[in-house]
């Protein structure tokens, strides 16, 4: 949505409340490596959330936060969600 203000607020059981916001006018450009990471993230962020691990879902959040503000996420956040499942 180029050109509009977008504000999305979502509830966590459990954590803080988390809002995310873009600047009006912010575009999104979504390489298919990020694309790839992404959907990495949310699984692990929902296997995290089943579990309890709430370190892992916040260095998840963390990364999808850093994707909306279009921000590089910190490469030690990104080895914790690529090496969950191992």
């Amino acid at each position: 949505m180029a050109g509009s203000l977008v504000n999305t607020r979502r509830r966590y059981p459990g954590l803080l409340s988390v809002s995310f916001r873009l600047e009006e006018g912010r575009e999104m450009s979504i390489t298919p490596e990020r694309q790839a990471l992404l959907a990495e993230v949310w699984t692990v962020l929902t296997a995290a959330r089943d579990l309890g691990d709430i370190v892992t879902q916040l260095v998840a959040r963390r990364i999808v936060d850093a994707h909306l503000n279009n921000r590089q996420p910190l490469e030690s956040d990104i080895e914790v969600t690529t090496t969950y499942f191992r």
